[in-house]
């Protein structure tokens, strides 16, 4: 139903606390899907998010070649997205405990949205 995607370019030393948001948010709901769309970067957020592989069971990470920018790569997360839904969440971004719950529920109770 939901796929939150994050849109990432050299965020190694800010995703971090995102991804750590992100597994206590999945920990009741570990069926979202979680698409990591990296830039190109040319710092270590490919092994950032690779750490979480094993945290974050629906994790799929999507590496460009070469820098497709900032619109193109948010136009990516939807195509690419295998849910319905699409969250786009800034790499440097956290979310509160609850959030994705929260998300579900008004589309559950929405699904014209």
């Amino acid at each position: 139903m939901l796929t939150v995607a994050l849109p990432v370019y050299n965020g190694a030393l800010r995703i971090r606390p995102l991804l750590d948001s992100l597994v206590q948010n999945l920990r009741f709901c570990p069926e979202i899907e979680v698409l990591v769309l990296d830039n190109a970067s040319t710092d270590k957020t490919l092994e950032v998010v690779d750490s979480y592989r094993s945290k974050i069971a629906r994790l799929r990470v999507i590496s460009h070649e070469k820098n497709i920018g900032p619109d193109f790569n948010f136009a990516e997360c939807v195509r690419l997205a295998s849910s319905k839904y699409v969250w786009i969440i800034g790499d440097d971004d956290t979310l509160a405990d609850g959030a994705v719950q929260e998300v579900l529920s008004v589309l559950n109770k929405n699904p014209d949205f």
